[in-house]
């Protein structure tokens, strides 16, 4: 018989489980056949006799979720016993495969019979982290079949008992695009003198860049800063910025792919330029992007309106972050996105990215629709100085405007929330690291999941 199971071993503590339920999924959703207790147990059954009997007769490859609880879970080291003959019996040191979940494992307090095996980390980023488990199994062939999506949302359809997921009713949904409403109506060209090497273009004191040996930017020769008008000729080409977003250029010195491409750039760069010099908007860098947050009592009792922005979280404090980038299609807007970032004392950054990545986890896991909703509205207040429009300097006299009211969607259907969830909270998380575009559902009573 062809062993095609994969096994995942966990203590049973809330973060465990949400990890495990997590990556059960995920497997699944690839094309693996898994088996944990969290989705196959049956109640008032020999649990054990199931569990002892998987591992021995189905199970090509043995995962164990690596915490704290885990370390010395009993239930756990009886799964370890039974795996470790399992792996004697087919001779592949490869088998039992460690997943470290939780950054306050010592190396040094692992297991004995675990430490010598090579663990994957997950524990600066669950991303990070199946990426690396998924090219594993791939290069030790283990069984898979395509991705079956489709089965994925039918196993979170039965887990949350829903009744009837889908109800024809007009629902109008929120989003994190808001319009651009104003643009100069020219993009300018200037020759640079000279030869200038990479870092020139990194230590532009205004949002502009470069491009075949020119300058760009929206400021005029009379507005730029004397250290860039004494490096470019004072006559530039101009291009109009409504050719751009028409994709219909017709000067011969650039294509309409590239014109775009520094457009968004110069924008994206005005966004994070205008940030930094808000007074008491700090940044931090994130999985390669720039997050904005504001430290303790900037605003007043930490609050816009009745909004918080700012928090304690046990011995940290949690702050409410965005990040940004410009799209030209369908239309000009500015995508904004939602984090969270944690302090010790509500000015000094956590450098610690597996601490900073659980914390999230823990926080996230408490915040609805309405929650992230409210959040990133009253973030965008603050930057409008509730007023209707955000404004970003593009250098000393030009700007740019932003609708502090972000585009709404509405869709013929709706959907019912289940009467009971059979979900711990902790399974609804979002991936703040890698959020997208995202519809909110004005309904507040809603979950985001």
């Amino acid at each position: 018989m062809i062993k095609n199971t994969i096994f995942i071993s966990h203590a049973v503590t809330p973060a465990d489980d949400t990890f495990t339920r997590w990556l059960a999924l995920r497997l699944m959703a690839a094309g693996y056949k898994v088996w944990c207790d969290l989705l196959k147990l049956k109640k008032g059954g020999d649990f054990w006799r199931e569990i002892e009997t998987e591992i021995r007769q189905n199970t090509c490859k043995f995962l164990l979720v690596l915490s704290e609880k885990s370390n010395s879970a009993p239930g756990v080291l009886k799964e370890i016993a039974v795996a470790s003959k399992a792996q004697k019996v087919i001779n592949d040191d490869t088998f039992i495969c460690p997943l470290k979940v939780d950054p306050n494992l010592s190396y040094d307090d692992i297991n004995v019979d675990i430490i010598r095996l090579n663990a994957i980390d997950f524990t600066a980023s669950w991303a990070t982290g199946l990426k690396a488990l998924l090219k594993s199994l791939e290069e030790q062939k283990i069984p898979r079949s395509p991705e079956n999506y489709s089965k994925v949302a039918q196993l979170i359809h039965d887990l949350l008992n829903i009744e009837s997921n889908v109800i024809w009713k007009t629902e109008l949904y929120d989003s994190n695009w808001f319009p651009i409403t104003t643009l100069p109506k020219e993009l300018f060209f200037f020759k640079l003198k000279g030869n200038f090497d990479s870092s020139f273009k990194k230590d532009i004191s205004i949002p502009a860049t470069t491009h075949q040996g020119y300058l760009v930017t929206f400021e005029c020769f009379e507005s730029l800063p004397s250290d860039l008008s004494e490096k470019v000729d004072q006559n530039p080409k101009i291009l109009l910025t409504q050719e751009i977003l028409d994709q219909n250029i017709t000067v011969l010195f650039i294509d309409k792919k590239q014109a775009k491409l520094l457009l968004i750039e110069i924008l994206n760069k005005a966004f994070g330029y205008t940030l930094k010099q808000t007074a008491g908007i700090r940044s931090y860098l994130m999985s390669g992007h720039y997050a904005f947050w504001l430290p303790a009592d900037v605003i007043p009792k930490n609050k816009i309106g009745r909004i918080q922005l700012v928090g304690k979280q046990k011995d940290k404090m949690w702050h409410f972050a965005i990040s940004a980038s410009v799209k030209l299609f369908p239309e000009p807007l500015l995508q904004i996105r939602s984090h969270i970032v944690f302090t010790t004392d509500g000015q000094t950054l956590i450098r610690e990215d597996g601490i900073q990545h659980s914390a999230r986890r823990t926080k996230g896991k408490s915040w609805w629709n309405k929650d992230w909703r409210n959040r990133l509205f009253a973030f965008v207040t603050f930057l409008s100085k509730d007023t209707d429009c955000m404004t970003f300097s593009l250098g000393n006299e030009k700007k740019f405007l932003i609708s502090a009211t972000s585009i709404q969607f509405q869709s013929p259907i709706s959907y019912k929330l289940p009467k009971n969830n059979n979900l711990d909270d902790e399974f609804i998380e979002t991936d703040i690291e890698k959020q997208g575009d995202s519809l909110m559902n004005t309904n507040t009573e809603s979950a985001d999941a």
